[in-house]
């Protein structure tokens, strides 16, 4: 009956990204693993939720294509680097 009851949650839409908490110690650029991304969860209403802060190192934000979406738009390349979508 449990495996009856798994439910993958499936990425609709990437809307922002922003930098851990994390300080730098004298770094000018950030590793990836330093950034957090807002995903908004398809099939589950907006709210508290939705959308939710979700690490970079969420293989399967990584592996999506809202993900690869979200990295293709200018400002967001510009921001975070071309090499961004590379894992």
């Amino acid at each position: 009956l449990a495996a009856q009851d798994n439910f993958e949650y499936v990425i609709k839409e990437v809307v922002a990204h922003r930098p851990a908490t994390r300080v730098l110690s004298g770094r000018k650029k950030r590793p990836k693993s330093d950034f957090e991304f807002r995903v908004l969860w398809a099939d589950l209403p907006e709210g508290e939720d939705n959308p939710s802060w979700e690490p970079w190192g969420n293989q399967s934000l990584r592996e999506s294509a809202p993900y690869a979406a979200y990295l293709s738009q200018p400002a967001v390349r510009e921001a975070l680097g071309a090499d961004f979508l590379a894992a």
